[in-house]
């Protein structure tokens, strides 16, 4: 049973994981709980969903917790890799003279 324009919504913790916080819902019931999770201080992400996850409660849901794990794997690996700064010039550095 494939449902399309279903959207999984993570939350990123404290402790620098992404965990579920809402499976099987629409984009306007997504965007809610995005506001919800961001209104606690809390970055949110959205993931579109390939289809409905069959379990009830996106707690204890297989999917939404392999979705979580894989972001928060994607997540340290961009925050390891090494970030390219750009050069600054003298004249850029310089300010107003």
């Amino acid at each position: 049973m494939t449902n399309t324009n279903l959207t999984l919504v993570l939350s990123f913790d404290e402790a620098g994981n992404y965990e579920p916080a809402g499976h099987n819902l629409t984009p306007e019931k997504a965007a809610k709980r995005v506001t919800e999770v961001q209104s606690k201080g809390r970055r949110a992400a959205t993931l579109e969903q390939r289809e409905r996850h069959p379990s009830l409660n996106f707690k204890s849901c297989r999917p939404c917790r392999e979705a979580a794990q894989e972001c928060t794997k994607n997540h340290d690996a961009s925050a390891a890799a090494p970030q390219e700064q750009p050069e600054i010039t003298p004249e850029e550095n310089s300010g107003a003279e």
